[in-house]
């Protein structure tokens, strides 16, 4: 067992390291850990497919049991400077879907808006949900194909995987588990702590921002991730993800990427604030 964590300079590194382990060492178990591709004060929100892979890979080493064998963990220096949810959160954020399950599908739809996930017309990426009736389709960000989960009432009559190019079943399952597709949960204890931290930093006056009333009202605003900070209750370093013992492999050239994601986010800042001045 252990961990192997493998911090590359830069994505097109880390995407050369995962394909040489796959061809070297086809059975090791490895986990894609990307960071987010927007910097903090964006008014944009990460890419649903890069949440997804993040989140997919924060909740693999939240359920990580050295008894399984050997894990490796490539990510890169942007990622590895960017503070992440306790393992706490992660862990609660799990939902168990089987075939014959008895669940409502209000209580399901409102899992996937509070967790992240974003509704669609068709589900082609990880992350996002379709309804069509008595149907639901899910794309988790852990899995490689979505789900279709046709009900009967609040019972799941059917489960399967489909492709989601062609929208054509690929085969059944007895069940999967549903993990967050964002960091940035939206459930009744978060939403609290968004409003009582924006109100102390803001003022009384902050209620009618547009971001405030969205969160109050249980409503994702682009852009929402990057106040993670006032959601949880404390964000930590990855490191508290990883178990003692965990090899440390550094790329060359990880101290410099991660100045210069420092410096791009100090640009940002400077240039935000003179725009808010103007």
């Amino acid at each position: 067992g252990g961990i192997g964590l493998y911090v590359a300079r830069d994505d097109k590194t880390a995407n050369t390291a995962r394909r040489l382990a796959q061809f070297i060492s086809p059975r090791l178990d490895s986990v894609d850990l990307p960071g987010w591709d927007t910097l903090p004060y964006d008014r944009v929100s990460p890419t649903p497919s890069v949440a997804a892979r993040r989140c997919a890979g924060l909740a693999r080493l939240a359920r990580y049991d050295p008894s399984q064998g050997a894990l490796l963990v490539i990510t890169t220096a942007t990622s590895l400077v960017q503070r992440v949810p306790p393992l706490s959160t992660l862990r609660r954020a799990s939902f168990s879907v089987s075939i014959g399950q008895t669940v409502s599908q209000k209580d399901l739809t409102a899992y996937l808006s509070v967790n992240g996930y974003v509704r669609a017309s068709t589900v082609r990426e990880q992350g996002e949900f379709a309804i069509r009736g008595g149907i639901i389709d899910i794309f988790p960000p852990t899995a490689g194909e979505p789900y279709r989960l046709d009900f009967f009432g609040d019972e799941i009559e059917t489960l399967r995987r489909f492709d989601p190019a062609t929208q054509r079943t690929t085969g059944a399952v007895d069940g999967f588990m549903l993990l967050p597709a964002s960091e940035a949960l939206l459930d009744e204890e978060s939403i609290k702590r968004f409003r009582s931290r924006y109100r102390e930093m803001f003022g009384a006056t902050a209620t009618g921002d547009p971001l405030y009333q969205a969160v109050s009202d249980g409503r994702r605003l682009a852009g929402m991730e990057h106040w993670l900070p006032l959601f949880e209750e404390r964000l930590v370093p990855l490191s508290e993800h990883l178990p003692e013992g965990t090899l440390w492999i550094r790329d060359g050239g990880t101290s410099g990427a991660a100045d210069a994601r420092f410096e791009a986010i100090r640009d940002y800042h400077a240039n935000r604030t003179a725009a808010a001045a103007a």
